[in-house]
């Protein structure tokens, strides 16, 4: 009887000793089980601000990656403008190109139409003046005259020598028109001429053309030649000699 209320007892003890390291075992269970599960919110809270950073670092990506596209858009539309710009340009450019050119050329029209006009002044002012009925039949008694002296000095040669010797100035041609009507001589108002007067050209003894004087300047003078002795011909250059008629 003992012995079995012994055996009980070791067995009551033994049940209480198992019952107490079950207990001691499920709390050290529990307690690994909690520390997990800290653990796991931890990590979990930690992959949450990862996923929100990341979300955040999507979201700006993103917006940088709008502000890149209107960047483009932009910098599209401001290559079209400057494309446009430098088709323009090339165009006016053109454009002034053709104008020069046509102002080049109006330029030597205008240069053209004055030496033409510079021409035609030149041959208006060597041109003789309109002369009235009066003043055409003087002249007209004029020129008997003279030619009376010039058949008088022809057939006295020796006589007329001195006195054209007295009264002439030597003279050069400057120039003489295509038509020989009309001659520049290097003699002006500093040597007695006037506007008007009628003069001989001679060559030596010999004359060969009535002279106008129609333009005189300081040192030259314009003339129109009224009449030329047969077979004499005018040339640019010197020893010529100028009568005026009295």
């Amino acid at each position: 009887m003992k012995a079995w209320a012994i055996g009980a007892t070791v067995l009551a003890l033994l049940a209480l000793g198992g019952a107490a390291y079950l207990q001691f075992s499920a709390a050290t269970r529990i307690s690994g089980l909690e520390n997990d599960a800290r653990n796991l919110q931890a990590q979990l809270a930690e992959a949450r601000a990862e996923a929100e950073d990341s979300e955040a670092r999507r979201a700006e990506a993103e917006r940088r990656l709008g502000e890149l596209d209107r960047e483009l858009a932009a910098s599209k539309a401001r290559v079209t403008n400057l494309s446009a710009q430098l088709r323009q340009s090339q165009l006016e450019a053109r454009r002034l190109g053709e104008t020069a050119a046509a102002l080049e050329a109006e330029k030597e029209s205008a240069r053209d139409q004055a030496a033409r006009l510079r021409r035609e002044l030149l041959d208006a002012r060597a041109q003789p003046p309109q002369l009235a009925d009066e003043e055409r039949e003087a002249l007209e008694r004029e020129i008997d005259d003279l030619r009376a002296q010039l058949a008088d000095a022809r057939r006295s040669p020796a006589a007329t020598t001195g006195s054209l010797a007295a009264a002439a100035t030597p003279v050069d041609i400057l120039s003489v028109s295509d038509r020989g009507d009309v001659v520049a001589v290097n003699r002006g108002r500093r040597d007695g001429l006037a506007p008007d007067r009628v003069v001989v050209l001679h060559r030596g003894n010999h004359p060969l053309a009535r002279l106008r004087l129609a333009d005189v300047r300081d040192d030259w003078s314009i003339a129109h030649v009224l009449e030329r002795e047969a077979g004499q011909t005018l040339a640019k250059g010197s020893g010529y000699a100028l009568v005026v008629t009295p």
